[in-house]
Protein backbone atom coordinates (compact mmCIF):
# COMPACT_ATOMS: atom_id res chain seq x y z
CA UNK A 1 0.00 0.00 0.00
CA UNK A 2 1.60 2.28 0.37
CA UNK A 3 1.69 1.01 0.95
CA UNK A 4 1.26 1.83 1.55
CA UNK A 5 0.62 0.30 1.27
CA UNK A 6 1.06 -1.19 -2.99
CA UNK A 7 0.21 -4.96 -3.43
CA UNK A 8 -0.65 -4.17 -6.86
CA UNK A 9 0.25 -7.09 -8.76
CA UNK A 10 -2.47 -9.53 -7.41
CA UNK A 11 -4.33 -6.39 -8.91
CA UNK A 12 -3.87 -7.94 -12.44
CA UNK A 13 -6.21 -10.59 -11.98
CA UNK A 14 -6.13 -13.95 -10.40
CA UNK A 15 -3.63 -15.44 -12.85
CA UNK A 16 -2.10 -13.20 -15.35
CA UNK A 17 1.38 -13.47 -14.06
CA UNK A 18 3.19 -10.26 -15.21
CA UNK A 19 7.08 -9.40 -15.21
CA UNK A 20 8.06 -9.22 -11.88
CA UNK A 21 8.33 -5.25 -10.95
CA UNK A 22 8.76 -3.17 -8.36
CA UNK A 23 6.17 -1.92 -6.28
CA UNK A 24 4.44 0.90 -7.16
CA UNK A 25 5.14 2.99 -4.16
CA UNK A 26 8.83 3.14 -4.81
CA UNK A 27 8.37 3.15 -8.48
CA UNK A 28 6.55 5.91 -10.08
CA UNK A 29 5.48 4.42 -13.01
CA UNK A 30 2.30 2.98 -13.10
CA UNK A 31 0.32 4.88 -15.74
CA UNK A 32 3.08 3.16 -17.95
CA UNK A 33 2.72 0.02 -16.53
CA UNK A 34 -0.79 -0.07 -17.31
CA UNK A 35 -0.46 0.77 -20.78
CA UNK A 36 2.10 -1.96 -21.40
CA UNK A 37 -0.38 -4.63 -19.81
CA UNK A 38 -3.46 -5.99 -21.63
CA UNK A 39 -6.79 -5.66 -20.43
CA UNK A 40 -6.46 -8.25 -17.62
CA UNK A 41 -2.94 -7.08 -16.46
CA UNK A 42 -0.81 -9.33 -19.21
CA UNK A 43 0.35 -8.19 -22.22
CA UNK A 44 0.03 -11.38 -23.97
CA UNK A 45 -3.00 -13.28 -22.60
CA UNK A 46 -4.79 -15.11 -24.37
CA UNK A 47 -8.87 -15.66 -25.44
CA UNK A 48 -10.90 -19.17 -26.11
CA UNK A 49 -11.16 -20.10 -29.36
CA UNK A 50 -14.28 -20.76 -30.63
CA UNK A 51 -15.81 -23.86 -29.03
CA UNK A 52 -13.52 -24.36 -26.43
CA UNK A 53 -14.88 -25.32 -23.04
CA UNK A 54 -15.85 -23.55 -19.82
CA UNK A 55 -12.40 -24.37 -18.35
CA UNK A 56 -10.31 -23.78 -20.65
CA UNK A 57 -11.93 -20.53 -21.40
CA UNK A 58 -11.07 -20.11 -17.31
CA UNK A 59 -7.29 -20.67 -17.42
CA UNK A 60 -6.89 -18.87 -20.88
CA UNK A 61 -8.45 -15.79 -19.01
CA UNK A 62 -6.34 -16.44 -15.94
CA UNK A 63 -2.85 -18.08 -17.19
CA UNK A 64 -0.05 -16.03 -18.57
CA UNK A 65 1.00 -17.78 -22.20
CA UNK A 66 4.12 -16.29 -22.25
CA UNK A 67 7.55 -17.47 -20.62
CA UNK A 68 9.20 -14.21 -19.09
CA UNK A 69 11.49 -14.51 -15.77
CA UNK A 70 10.41 -17.69 -14.89
CA UNK A 71 6.66 -17.17 -15.24
CA UNK A 72 4.37 -19.89 -15.84
CA UNK A 73 4.13 -20.41 -19.98
CA UNK A 74 1.57 -22.60 -21.60
CA UNK A 75 -0.36 -22.36 -24.57
CA UNK A 76 -3.74 -23.79 -25.82
CA UNK A 77 -2.65 -27.06 -26.67
CA UNK A 78 -1.23 -27.66 -23.57
CA UNK A 79 -4.09 -26.18 -21.85
CA UNK A 80 -6.79 -28.51 -23.97
CA UNK A 81 -4.81 -31.09 -22.98
CA UNK A 82 -4.66 -31.03 -19.67
CA UNK A 83 -8.10 -30.43 -19.11
CA UNK A 84 -8.93 -33.12 -21.98
CA UNK A 85 -7.69 -35.96 -19.40
CA UNK A 86 -9.51 -34.72 -16.72
CA UNK A 87 -12.62 -36.96 -15.93
CA UNK A 88 -15.77 -34.71 -16.93
CA UNK A 89 -17.20 -34.38 -12.99
CA UNK A 90 -13.81 -33.55 -11.64
CA UNK A 91 -12.87 -30.54 -14.54
CA UNK A 92 -16.18 -28.95 -13.16
CA UNK A 93 -15.33 -29.21 -9.53
CA UNK A 94 -11.76 -28.72 -9.19
CA UNK A 95 -9.78 -26.35 -11.10
CA UNK A 96 -7.07 -27.40 -14.02
CA UNK A 97 -3.75 -27.93 -13.13
CA UNK A 98 -1.88 -25.12 -14.55
CA UNK A 99 -5.00 -22.54 -13.14
CA UNK A 100 -4.13 -24.26 -9.65
CA UNK A 101 -0.51 -23.80 -10.29
CA UNK A 102 -0.94 -20.12 -10.49
CA UNK A 103 -3.44 -19.50 -7.90
CA UNK A 104 -0.82 -21.59 -5.18
CA UNK A 105 1.70 -19.17 -6.18
CA UNK A 106 -0.45 -16.21 -5.74
CA UNK A 107 -1.87 -17.14 -2.40
CA UNK A 108 1.70 -17.57 -1.54
CA UNK A 109 3.54 -14.64 -2.82
CA UNK A 110 0.90 -12.19 -2.26
CA UNK A 111 0.07 -12.73 1.21
CA UNK A 112 4.19 -12.25 2.01
CA UNK A 113 3.78 -9.06 -0.19
CA UNK A 114 0.94 -7.51 1.93
CA UNK A 115 2.64 -8.58 4.82
CA UNK A 116 4.82 -6.38 4.04
CA UNK A 117 2.39 -3.25 3.29
CA UNK A 118 0.47 -4.02 5.95
CA UNK A 119 3.87 -2.26 8.00
CA UNK A 120 5.14 -0.11 5.04
CA UNK A 121 1.88 2.33 5.40
CA UNK A 122 2.51 2.82 9.13
CA UNK A 123 6.41 4.02 8.92
CA UNK A 124 4.49 6.68 6.67
CA UNK A 125 2.09 7.66 9.11
CA UNK A 126 4.50 8.39 11.66
CA UNK A 127 6.62 10.26 9.38
CA UNK A 128 3.20 12.39 8.05
CA UNK A 129 2.54 13.02 12.08
CA UNK A 130 6.38 14.28 13.22
CA UNK A 131 6.09 16.94 10.55
CA UNK A 132 2.66 17.28 11.48
CA UNK A 133 4.14 17.96 15.34
CA UNK A 134 6.76 20.23 13.71
CA UNK A 135 4.42 22.67 12.01
CA UNK A 136 2.37 22.78 15.06
CA UNK A 137 5.34 23.43 17.73
CA UNK A 138 6.09 26.56 15.35
CA UNK A 139 1.71 27.92 15.32
CA UNK A 140 2.02 27.62 19.04
CA UNK A 141 5.39 29.55 19.35
CA UNK A 142 4.21 32.03 16.59
CA UNK A 143 0.77 32.38 18.26
CA UNK A 144 2.20 34.06 21.59
CA UNK A 145 5.62 35.45 20.90
CA UNK A 146 6.90 38.60 20.90
CA UNK A 147 8.24 40.02 18.05
CA UNK A 148 12.00 40.77 18.28
CA UNK A 149 14.30 42.62 16.56
CA UNK A 150 17.04 40.94 14.26
CA UNK A 151 20.23 39.62 16.21
CA UNK A 152 22.33 41.22 13.59
CA UNK A 153 24.57 38.29 12.90
CA UNK A 154 23.31 36.13 10.08
CA UNK A 155 24.04 32.87 11.83
CA UNK A 156 22.23 33.86 14.69
CA UNK A 157 19.19 31.97 15.91
CA UNK A 158 15.76 33.82 15.69
CA UNK A 159 14.97 34.33 19.43
CA UNK A 160 11.18 34.96 18.59
CA UNK A 161 10.38 32.37 15.51
CA UNK A 162 12.24 29.25 17.09
CA UNK A 163 9.89 26.99 18.69
CA UNK A 164 11.39 25.80 22.00
CA UNK A 165 12.92 22.12 21.36
CA UNK A 166 12.07 21.89 17.63
CA UNK A 167 15.65 22.89 16.62
CA UNK A 168 16.86 19.83 17.96
CA UNK A 169 13.92 17.72 17.20
CA UNK A 170 13.24 18.26 13.96
CA UNK A 171 16.65 20.78 12.50
CA UNK A 172 13.80 23.66 11.78
CA UNK A 173 16.04 26.49 12.51
CA UNK A 174 15.53 29.98 11.45
CA UNK A 175 18.85 32.25 11.22
CA UNK A 176 18.81 36.41 11.00
CA UNK A 177 20.31 36.38 8.09
CA UNK A 178 18.35 33.62 5.89
CA UNK A 179 15.69 32.59 4.02
CA UNK A 180 13.33 29.43 4.68
CA UNK A 181 15.03 26.85 6.47
CA UNK A 182 16.44 24.23 4.18
CA UNK A 183 14.47 21.80 6.59
CA UNK A 184 11.10 23.53 6.08
CA UNK A 185 11.90 22.99 2.13
CA UNK A 186 12.81 19.76 3.19
CA UNK A 187 9.63 18.78 4.36
CA UNK A 188 7.47 20.29 2.05
CA UNK A 189 9.45 18.35 -0.37
CA UNK A 190 8.59 14.82 1.12
CA UNK A 191 5.23 15.49 1.73
CA UNK A 192 4.98 16.35 -2.01
CA UNK A 193 6.67 13.11 -2.81
CA UNK A 194 4.04 11.15 -0.88
CA UNK A 195 1.22 12.71 -2.30
CA UNK A 196 2.58 11.87 -5.27
CA UNK A 197 3.69 8.03 -4.59
CA UNK A 198 -0.22 8.00 -2.97
CA UNK A 199 -1.86 8.68 -5.72
CA UNK A 200 -0.19 7.16 -8.25
CA UNK A 201 0.07 3.73 -6.40
CA UNK A 202 -4.06 4.28 -6.19
CA UNK A 203 -3.94 4.73 -9.50
CA UNK A 204 -2.81 1.69 -10.38
CA UNK A 205 -4.28 -0.19 -7.43
CA UNK A 206 -8.19 0.71 -8.32
CA UNK A 207 -7.45 -0.33 -11.92
CA UNK A 208 -6.16 -3.35 -10.85
CA UNK A 209 -8.68 -4.40 -8.35
CA UNK A 210 -11.30 -3.72 -11.08
CA UNK A 211 -9.68 -6.51 -12.94
CA UNK A 212 -8.97 -9.29 -9.77
CA UNK A 213 -12.89 -8.36 -9.20
CA UNK A 214 -13.85 -10.17 -12.51
CA UNK A 215 -10.82 -12.68 -12.70
CA UNK A 216 -11.60 -14.21 -8.89
CA UNK A 217 -15.39 -14.21 -9.91
CA UNK A 218 -14.60 -16.61 -12.46
CA UNK A 219 -13.69 -19.05 -9.66
CA UNK A 220 -17.06 -19.38 -8.95
CA UNK A 221 -17.27 -22.17 -11.46
CA UNK A 222 -15.41 -24.51 -9.13
CA UNK A 223 -17.72 -25.92 -6.42
CA UNK A 224 -14.73 -26.70 -4.67
CA UNK A 225 -13.87 -23.39 -4.03
CA UNK A 226 -17.27 -22.13 -3.54
CA UNK A 227 -17.40 -21.39 0.39
CA UNK A 228 -14.02 -19.41 -0.11
CA UNK A 229 -15.47 -16.80 -2.78
CA UNK A 230 -15.99 -14.49 0.17
CA UNK A 231 -12.59 -14.65 1.84
CA UNK A 232 -11.28 -14.08 -1.84
CA UNK A 233 -13.51 -11.47 -2.65
CA UNK A 234 -13.02 -9.60 0.50
CA UNK A 235 -9.12 -9.48 -0.04
CA UNK A 236 -9.67 -7.80 -3.41
CA UNK A 237 -12.40 -5.20 -1.71
CA UNK A 238 -10.15 -4.47 1.21
CA UNK A 239 -7.29 -3.26 -1.36
CA UNK A 240 -9.57 -1.56 -3.64
CA UNK A 241 -10.78 0.34 -0.43
CA UNK A 242 -7.42 0.91 0.25
CA UNK A 243 -6.69 2.23 -3.40
CA UNK A 244 -9.55 4.87 -2.53
CA UNK A 245 -7.88 5.91 0.51
CA UNK A 246 -4.63 6.22 -1.19
CA UNK A 247 -5.91 8.55 -3.50
CA UNK A 248 -7.51 10.87 -0.71
CA UNK A 249 -4.88 11.08 0.82
CA UNK A 250 -2.75 12.69 -1.89
CA UNK A 251 -5.67 15.10 -2.27
CA UNK A 252 -4.89 16.20 1.72
CA UNK A 253 -1.26 16.23 1.43
CA UNK A 254 -1.35 18.13 -1.97
CA UNK A 255 -3.76 20.85 -0.22
CA UNK A 256 -1.01 21.42 2.99
CA UNK A 257 1.38 22.28 0.62
CA UNK A 258 -0.90 24.46 -0.61
CA UNK A 259 -1.67 26.32 2.81
CA UNK A 260 1.83 26.26 3.85
CA UNK A 261 2.44 28.24 0.24
CA UNK A 262 0.73 30.46 1.49
CA UNK A 263 3.14 31.77 4.44
CA UNK A 264 6.26 33.43 3.15
CA UNK A 265 9.03 32.02 5.85
CA UNK A 266 11.62 34.17 6.10
CA UNK A 267 12.72 36.25 9.60
CA UNK A 268 11.69 39.08 7.88
CA UNK A 269 8.30 38.42 6.21
CA UNK A 270 7.14 36.60 9.38
CA UNK A 271 8.08 39.37 11.89
CA UNK A 272 6.03 41.19 9.30
CA UNK A 273 2.95 39.07 9.98
CA UNK A 274 2.97 38.44 13.49
CA UNK A 275 3.29 41.82 14.12
CA UNK A 276 0.10 42.70 12.60
CA UNK A 277 -2.55 39.91 11.43
CA UNK A 278 -0.45 37.11 13.00
CA UNK A 279 -1.82 34.83 9.99
CA UNK A 280 1.09 32.27 9.52
CA UNK A 281 0.05 30.49 12.57
CA UNK A 282 -3.69 29.67 11.37
CA UNK A 283 -2.17 28.09 8.23
CA UNK A 284 0.28 26.31 9.94
CA UNK A 285 -2.21 24.50 12.03
CA UNK A 286 -4.60 23.62 9.14
CA UNK A 287 -1.93 22.13 7.22
CA UNK A 288 -0.81 20.32 10.25
CA UNK A 289 -4.35 18.95 10.67
CA UNK A 290 -4.60 18.07 6.99
CA UNK A 291 -1.28 15.31 7.66
CA UNK A 292 -2.79 14.26 10.73
CA UNK A 293 -5.60 13.02 8.43
CA UNK A 294 -3.68 11.73 5.80
CA UNK A 295 -1.43 9.36 8.48
CA UNK A 296 -4.80 8.63 9.87
CA UNK A 297 -5.95 7.17 6.42
CA UNK A 298 -2.86 5.07 5.48
CA UNK A 299 -3.08 3.45 9.53
CA UNK A 300 -6.74 2.75 7.66
CA UNK A 301 -4.82 1.35 4.13
CA UNK A 302 -2.25 -0.77 6.89
CA UNK A 303 -5.01 -2.36 8.82
CA UNK A 304 -7.41 -3.30 5.70
CA UNK A 305 -4.46 -5.05 4.06
CA UNK A 306 -3.68 -6.65 7.61
CA UNK A 307 -7.04 -7.92 7.77
CA UNK A 308 -6.39 -10.27 4.57
CA UNK A 309 -3.65 -11.91 6.41
CA UNK A 310 -5.84 -14.58 7.68
CA UNK A 311 -8.10 -14.61 4.56
CA UNK A 312 -4.59 -15.45 2.28
CA UNK A 313 -3.78 -17.85 4.52
CA UNK A 314 -6.83 -20.00 4.74
CA UNK A 315 -7.46 -19.51 0.98
CA UNK A 316 -4.10 -20.62 0.80
CA UNK A 317 -3.96 -23.79 2.52
CA UNK A 318 -7.30 -24.88 0.80
CA UNK A 319 -6.04 -24.84 -3.11
CA UNK A 320 -2.70 -26.54 -2.09
CA UNK A 321 -4.69 -29.24 -0.69
CA UNK A 322 -6.89 -29.48 -3.50
CA UNK A 323 -4.36 -31.95 -5.56
CA UNK A 324 -4.36 -34.34 -2.89
CA UNK A 325 -8.05 -34.31 -2.38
Amino acid sequence: MLNGVCHARFASGMGSAPPVERPALLVREPRRLLRRRGPMGSAAVGSAPAGEDSATAVVASLVSVRDEGGVLSTGWASLRADTSRMPEEQTASIPPEPLLQVIVNLARFHREHEQFYAQAPLRQAGELQARSRALKSLADRWSVTDVGESAGNAFAGAEDLNAPGLVAESGILFMEGADEPVELQRLKRDVREIAEDSEQTGIWLAHAMEQAWEAVGLLAAYPVLADLLGERHRIVANDWQSAGLLALVAHLLRRSIDLLDRVKFSPAALRADLGSQRNAPAYLFSASELLDRAADLLAESATLVRDNERRWRVFGARVRRLPSD
